[in-house]
């Protein structure tokens, strides 16, 4: 009788080991399930959407390029509209939109290299020499 309840409560333990191992097989079933669903899903949503992309391409009129009359028109759509000129700024370099600290007349004038000092010294001194030599 001892050896009976003993394979009773072995057989339990085992039984209830084995109906543990078959929930957890079943929940990782259904999660792979879910999982190769959630797949399939976005894969049909990707397909749907290259195929109305495609429609919306194909019952676009088909138009040819006027290309002399785009390189013919100089003017702009974008300048004429608030956002294309805040667009048109953010795309410049910060540099270009600062002022100058000089003034233009200024800009052109660059220092005089050690050469042209020393030439002009000595024009105005044959300048100031001729100028005593015609008041004597």
């Amino acid at each position: 009788a001892q050896e009976f309840r003993e394979w009773a409560d072995r057989e339990r333990t085992i039984k209830d080991l084995q109906d543990k191992r078959l929930k957890l097989l079943e929940q990782v079933l259904r999660k792979m399930q879910k999982e190769r669903t959630r797949a399939r899903l976005c894969l049909a949503v990707e397909v749907l959407r290259k195929m109305q992309k495609e429609r919306t391409r194909a019952d676009a009129p088909i138009t040819k390029r006027d290309v002399i009359a785009e390189y013919a028109d100089f003017t702009s759509e974008d300048l004429s509209t608030f956002p294309g000129l805040v667009q048109l700024e953010a795309s410049l370099h910060p540099s270009v939109l600062r002022a100058p600290e000089k003034h233009p007349k200024d800009m052109d004038k660059k220092k005089k290299s050690s050469h042209q000092v020393r030439k002009e010294l000595e024009m105005t001194n044959a300048l100031k020499t001729a100028m005593e030599s015609i008041k004597k």
